[in-house]
């Protein structure tokens, strides 16, 4: 895993500054792509965006990939916000197995999920907000998942893409 890339900042209110020398812009949309310990940048993004300001209806998408549903780091803290923000968080849990036990491809804390999958451009454009000015999409992941999902993006025509 890298470390974080270029500067990043969320100053309120839908308001994403992606380097010091470029003018912070307005968002509708944060889409979030991670898999694994990749999660660490999206849950502080994730807390700044839902605990700020009454008035800050910026929508968070999160696409998590992981091996199986014991994988997932912060289910517990994730999960909730499906409930507590409705229309407002969205979270798509993309994994290769299911665990090996039924129980665990059952767990609610990790629903909705794709089990037996890799992450595909297709998960992406069904799953993300539509490419416009209006949404920024941040991911972070091992090498090979970066590579993957920053390709991805821009073919997909997302304007603005940062990795952590």
């Amino acid at each position: 895993m890298l470390g974080p890339q270029g500067s990043f900042g969320y100053s309120g209110v839908g308001t994403i500054s992606l380097s010091p020398s470029v003018a912070a812009r307005p968002v509708n949309d944060i889409a979030m792509v991670a898999a694994g310990s990749g999660i660490t940048p999206m849950l502080t993004l994730i807390n700044a965006v839902m605990r700020g300001s009454v008035f800050d209806k910026t929508k968070l998408t999160l696409i998590y990939c992981n091996r199986s549903p014991a994988h997932v780091i912060a289910k517990s803290t994730l999960a909730p916000l499906h409930n507590m923000f409705p229309g407002r968080f969205r979270w798509l849990n993309v994994l290769s197995t299911d665990g090996g036990e039924k129980k665990e491809a059952d767990d609610e804390d990790v629903k909705p999920f794709v089990v037996g999958s890799r992450l595909t451009r297709a998960m992406l454009e069904a799953n993300l907000p539509p490419p416009s000015d209006q949404v920024c999409v941040v991911f972070c992941g091992p090498p090979s998942f970066d590579e993957f999902v920053g390709v991805e993006l821009r073919a997909l025509g997302y304007p603005w893409v940062h990795q952590f």
